[in-house]
């Protein structure tokens, strides 16, 4: 007979809500489900001391930290793609596994890139100030066709762009701690290394990264020197990679031609931040993976793993605590 296990979910609003919205509870009886949305309505629930599994979202380092010490926890899934806030001295000290939402927002982050690419591509700034001034004015539009892009970071979301990139013709490098051979999406794949070397060559950089000591900061004025002035960027990975200071003035000199940033280093992102008075900018809040189906893609991904913990199953992914992802 399955053993009964005690699990608490602590995550936003917008999750609670999901949860309490799902299936879940009633597919799985023999489990004890809770949603919590903030730590002092768990450490007083029925729950805390008692939690078997724990599935969290953007919780702090310390709250996580005393979720742990305080609570027989056998396994944590997080439902978000990174995972930095929980790589704690305390937590990577444990045996207690770690799986993400590595895969589940894929399609979306990609499919955000793509849009990106294309208002630059396709000028769309320049067809605005043409309507507002009433100028019927024709130009040239280049084309993702035979166009270079770089994929700084090229694991499960890096792929998936890197996917629709060669869908439209695109030549595509990857980029990534260690290099290997084309694997029959990205043309050439690097290390990290290489980098200034391939950036000269990038009419596209999407940037997939998790954050991490070597990623700090890596895009920064050196590497956009080097850039193409035609050149557009996109992040959809960790705002750590990115020195916002060097390209907000990167923007505003001109020196690449656009940017589209879904994250940030600090999010919200501050009102005295130059980014928002940067030429060319698109800034989304961290919006890019809030799709339509977010119930589906989070608890789906969560169930998948639920089932191989039940089962006494390995999981299909683990995050290395040593690597952060």
């Amino acid at each position: 007979m399955e053993k009964n296990y005690v699990v608490s979910i602590l995550v936003s609003k917008v999750y609670t809500h999901i949860f309490l919205n799902s299936t879940l509870a009633a597919k799985y009886p023999q489990l004890d489900f809770k949603c919590f949305s903030d730590m002092e309505e768990y450490r007083n629930s029925d729950h805390w001391r008692r939690t078997d599994i724990l599935a969290v979202q953007f919780r702090s380092p310390d709250e996580f930290d005393e979720a742990l010490s305080n609570n027989p926890i056998k396994w944590v899934h997080s439902f978000t793609a990174g995972v930095d806030a929980y790589m704690t001295e305390y937590f990577k000290a444990s045996p207690v596994p770690l799986t993400n939402a590595r895969g589940a927002y894929n399609d979306s982050l990609a499919e955000y890139c793509l849009a990106a690419m294309l208002f630059f591509n396709k000028k769309f700034q320049q067809l605005e100030q043409q309507k507002q001034s009433k100028n019927y004015q024709v130009f040239l539009m280049p084309t993702l066709y035979q166009s270079t892009l770089v994929v700084l970071g090229y694991g499960s979301i890096g792929k998936s762009v890197a996917r629709i990139g060669k869908n439209f013709g695109m030549r595509v490098i990857g980029v990534k701690r260690t290099a290997t051979e084309p694997d029959g999406i990205a043309d050439e794949i690097v290390d990290t290394s290489k980098l200034n070397e391939v950036l000269p060559s990038a009419d596209f950089l999407v940037m997939a990264m998790p954050n991490h000591p070597t990623t700090y900061n890596l895009m920064s004025a050196p590497q956009f020197s080097l850039m193409k002035r035609s050149a557009a960027l996109v992040n959809v990975g960790r705002g750590s990679s990115i020195n916002e200071d060097d390209l907000a003035e990167a923007l505003n000199n001109e020196l690449i031609a656009g940017a589209a940033l879904d994250v940030f280093k600090v999010e919200p992102l501050p009102e005295s931040s130059p980014l928002w008075t940067a030429k060319n900018l698109i800034i989304s809040p961290h919006n890019a993976d809030m799709v339509e189906d977010l119930a589906d893609l989070c608890i789906g991904c969560f169930e998948g793993h639920l089932k191989n913990f039940l089962s006494g199953q390995p999981f299909s992914s683990v995050v290395d605590k040593v690597k952060g992802y």
